[in-house]
């Protein structure tokens, strides 16, 4: 039979791999989300523009930001040319 030490210390274990899981979780969950905001404003650019350039593609591929990569697909769908859109990202990433 474990003693109360062991008890406790299996238990700290046990409580730590949950947390450990659910932030797990909960990193996945965003990275979701990120990744499909990315796609939509891809997706936008590509659809009006045809041709979307590597370097614009590998910029939103950095953003982290989910509401800047909103307001980014936002812009994606009103925007008069490319390069209206990568001045406005430019201005957002400052």
């Amino acid at each position: 039979m474990p003693t109360l030490a062991e008890q406790w210390t299996q238990q700290g274990i046990q409580q730590g791999i949950q947390q450990g899981i659910q932030q797990g979780i909960q990193q996945g969950i965003q990275q979701g989300k990120l990744q499909s905001v990315r796609e939509s404003v891809l997706e936008s650019l590509e659809a009006r523009f045809d041709v979307v350039p590597r370097s614009v593609v590998k910029e939103i591929d950095q953003i982290e930001e989910l509401s800047l990569l909103k307001i980014l697909h936002k812009k994606s769908v009103v925007v008069d040319s490319l390069e209206q859109f990568k001045e406005i990202m430019a201005r957002l990433m400052e």
